[in-house]
Formats: C-alpha cells, sequence, structure tokens
C-alpha cells in the first residue's frame, strides 16, 4: 500500500470502531425506551382498571347494591396510593416529552 491508501485504510478502521460504539450506545438507548413503554403500558393499564372501579363505585352510589356490589373499605386508600405513585412517574414522562427537541 501506498502512504494514501494507508491513510484511507486508518480512517476506515476508525469509521469502523465508532460505528461499534455508536451501535451499542444505540442498542443501550432502545432497552431503555422498551422500558420506559413497558412503564408507561403498565401504569395506562393499572388506570383502565382503576377507571373500572371507579364506575363500579359511582353506580353503586347512584343505584345501590342492586346495580353494583358495594366497594371494599379499602378501596379508597388504596386508590388514593396508586395516585401516588403516578405522580411520581411524571418525572418520566418529562423526560421522554423532553426528547422531542432532539428529533427535528
Amino acid at each position: 500500500m501506498d502512504k494514501r491508501e494507508e491513510k484511507e485504510h486508518a480512517e476506515h478502521t476508525t469509521f469502523a470502531q465508532d460505528h461499534f460504539g455508536w451501535r451499542a450506545e444505540h442498542m443501550q438507548a432502545l432497552a431503555v425506551l422498551r422500558r420506559v413503554e413497558a412503564r408507561i403500558l403498565d401504569q395506562e393499564a393499572t388506570m383502565i382498571a382503576h377507571d373500572d372501579e371507579i364506575a363500579a363505585h359511582e353506580q353503586f352510589l347512584q343505584h345501590g347494591a342492586q346495580h353494583a356490589s358495594a366497594p371494599e373499605a379499602h378501596d379508597h386508600a388504596s386508590l388514593s396510593k396508586l395516585h401516588k405513585s403516578m405522580e411520581n412517574n411524571e418525572e418520566l414522562v418529562k423526560a421522554v416529552l423532553a426528547l422531542r427537541t432532539h428529533l427535528d
């Protein structure tokens, strides 16, 4: 190889090494995004179940036991705890939404 070819070969090797590092970072970033997606989907499923409990409770309050069973005594406490845990994920959602600035 002449000097030009040696220089090009060295550049190609450097580029290939950069690509390996970037690909590893991409895979790690995608893994984190998948975990975030799973957390958000889990929260959505929890909220849907909570909405169902609220609707059943409201139906009981409005129509009595003939339309819905009485809610358990601990329901309100557990639902309040659920709301608090969802508020703690506000930072996660803010962080994800902040990524929009890097997309355009």
